[in-house]
């Protein structure tokens, strides 16, 4: 039996807030899961557009199998197409020209013949001039600009580092954030890991290189089956506050590492919406929202609400979710809560690896073995504490680990420099964190809008509320259906 697609939201929190640290914010994780969205539960998959971009820079060519492992990897990418979607390959050097189709920027329609088509320019392409990322993105944007595909996704190969008009790299970045999904791969000896990082986290992808030639093809057809899968793809998070209330940030920590704070678009003067890319049918994504608040006239030891979050699905085939509020209790004293929640140790100790395989690959660029030794400890020991297994894995290349639980290495006598790259960018990749709902009764009521309403306990607020409602939307004073709404 196929399962109901559904969108799951959980929101998990600390409540306790002392009066006198309100600087301190109302940390608020939240955790969004999807299930059983496929295709066949929303009538058919959705439109999806894909530009595979390859790196055709003279130094492609330096050995020749480099290009070569390059042109099977978009072959294999192109063969991953599903029919129907519309698609181009770039071919990038010091400017972006079209690979496939040759003579036109425009896209074609994935089918049997196109696919022969494209395949077969692939195998003409050849290595000249320099690398220029910025006018390969600016041309994908262009192309991608004039489909109205659903999912609209590129991969990126580069075996160097954007050397040509820096400056417009940054400008495309900048421009073609929010309009497709772009995953950046490196091979060969000179690709740049700040750089892919750079690309693959301003464009909702991710980052990664492969060792051997032989590998990029599976990693070509890894990404494009990924981006297939895609189903949900206007799915949007909104967090509404009460009066007098502050969004500080909204951040991703799971599975990439994002600050979506400036991404908020005001829907209304309370109301902050944060669209998402394209989801896969069963996914899980966590993030970390600071709210700001005023204790002043709040009364100690009583449950109130700041907001409340809500998860739009953008299928009329897939419910939405319940929405779930955002408490505080506010205590005596001025201190910070006496110990962290597990999920903000999590995801703190999270940002402490992301450092530390920094500080690993900055000691080893800059040849200080002494601090690679001591960056190198610091990952493991982190590693080990999250279950980072890939973190794991690629320092053990490096280095022999003889004690995770306390961070002690040795480096080996021999290793690919090229891996401290490759843990540079695993370290911007988390490990899911187990959120857990709050207790039911501290959950909202459900509203029914044709229920009669009742004015807010509170004398001075002018909102009007359907009996049974657990918290005020205008000031977030608890009401009669709240726990502890009684007390004197």
């Amino acid at each position: 039996m196929t399962p109901t697609p559904a969108v799951a939201l959980t929101v998990s929190q600390e409540i306790d807030l002392a009066v006198g640290n309100p600087d301190a914010g109302m940390h608020v994780f939240i955790e969004v899961r999807t299930r059983g969205v496929d295709p066949a539960a929303l009538g058919g998959p959705p439109r999806a557009a894909e530009v595979i971009i390859v790196d055709c820079s003279g130094s492609m060519g330096s050995p020749p199998t480099k290009l070569e492992a390059a042109q099977r990897a978009a072959g294999a990418a192109v063969d991953a197409l599903r029919d129907g979607t519309e698609f181009a390959v770039v071919r990038g050097t010091h400017q972006a020209r079209m690979a496939f189709p040759r003579h036109a920027e425009r896209l074609e329609v994935a089918d049997h013949d196109s696919r022969a088509r494209a395949k077969a320019r692939i195998g003409h392409l050849f290595a000249e001039g320099g690398t220029a990322i910025g006018s390969w993105l600016r041309l994908t944007r262009d192309l991608l600009a004039m489909s109205t595909a659903e999912v609209r996704h590129a991969v990126l190969l580069t075996d160097g580092h954007n050397v040509v008009d820096r400056e417009l790299l940054d400008d495309e970045l900048a421009l073609c954030e929010g309009k497709f999904v772009c995953d950046a791969r490196g091979i060969g000896t000179g690709w740049n890991s700040e750089e892919l990082i750079r690309v693959a986290g301003r464009l909702n992808g991710t980052a990664s290189a492969v060792l051997r030639e032989s590998d990029l093809e599976a990693e070509f057809e890894r990404s494009i089956r990924t981006a297939m899968a895609r189903t949900l793809h206007a799915l949007t998070l909104r967090v509404s506050l009460t009066r007098g209330v502050g969004l500080r940030f909204l951040r991703q920590v799971h599975p990439t590492l994002r600050d979506l704070t400036a991404d908020g678009v005001h829907v209304d003067e309370r109301a902050v919406e944060f669209a998402t890319h394209p989801w896969a049918g069963d996914e899980v994504r966590q993030y970390h929202l600071c709210l700001t608040a005023d204790p002043k006239d709040a009364t100690l030891d009583e449950t109130m609400q700041l907001a409340w979050v809500e998860v739009a699905s953008g299928s009329d085939r897939v419910p939405d979710p319940a929405p779930e509020p955002v408490l505080v209790r506010w205590r005596h004293g001025s201190g910070p809560p006496t110990e962290m929640s597990q999920l903000s140790k999590h995801f703190s100790l999270h940002e402490d690896l992301t450092l530390a395989a920094a500080a690993a690959h900055d000691a080893y660029q800059a040849g200080d073995g002494s601090a690679l030794l001591s960056a190198l400890g610091t990952t493991v020991r982190l590693a080990h504490q999250l279950g980072h297994a890939e973190v794991l894995a690629e320092v053990a290349e490096i280095a022999d680990v003889h004690d995770p639980v306390a961070g002690k290495v040795a480096i080996k006598p021999a290793f690919d420099g090229r891996r401290l790259g490759r843990l540079l960018m695993l370290g911007h990749v988390s490990v899911a964190a187990e959120v857990g709902p709050r207790p039911a009764p501290e959950r909202l009521a459900p509203v029914d809008p044709a229920l009669v309403l009742v004015p807010c306990r509170k004398g001075d607020c002018p909102a009007t509320l359907p009996p049974g409602t657990a918290f005020c939307g205008t000031c977030g004073t608890a009401q009669d259906g709240a726990p502890g709404a009684g007390r004197g």
